[in-house]
């Protein structure tokens, strides 16, 4: 069976066309179980894409392409300004929990820098 891990949303800005609902409806056309949805440094649609999912019988991952930095987020830098990608999806109840406490991390004034992110040190 095959699940689409890695999509985008209209809440990746400049990177996702889709609306949840648009998303739900193309999975369930194709004849897919379910999808992910891992938007850019953010979850912000998490709850409208888990809703329509579920309102078409279909499987809701939830997830963030997190932005990665090479040292500490605080340090605003070149070097640090280059940033990695990392897809991150949630298990379960638990792992949404860390998703939601990881974003918000990514997310603070001191670590923001252009961009949500962290360091893997950080992640960890």
């Amino acid at each position: 069976m095959y699940f689409p891990l890695h999509c985008h949303s209209h809440y990746s800005l400049l990177d996702g066309l889709s609306s949840p609902s648009q998303i739900a409806n193309r999975i369930k056309d194709l004849g897919l179980a379910g999808s992910a949805l891992t938007d850019h440094g953010n979850i912000a649609g998490s709850v409208a894409f888990t809703k329509e999912m579920k309102k078409n019988g279909l499987k809701p991952i939830l997830g963030c392409e997190l932005y990665i930095c090479k040292n500490h987020a605080s340090e605003r830098n070149k070097e640090n300004a280059r940033l990695n990608h990392l897809v991150v999806l949630a298990k379960n109840l638990v792992g949404w929990k860390q998703l939601i406490r990881i974003t918000s991390e990514s997310n603070k004034p001191e670590f923001f820098y252009r961009k949500p992110r962290l360091s893997l040190e950080q992640l960890s």
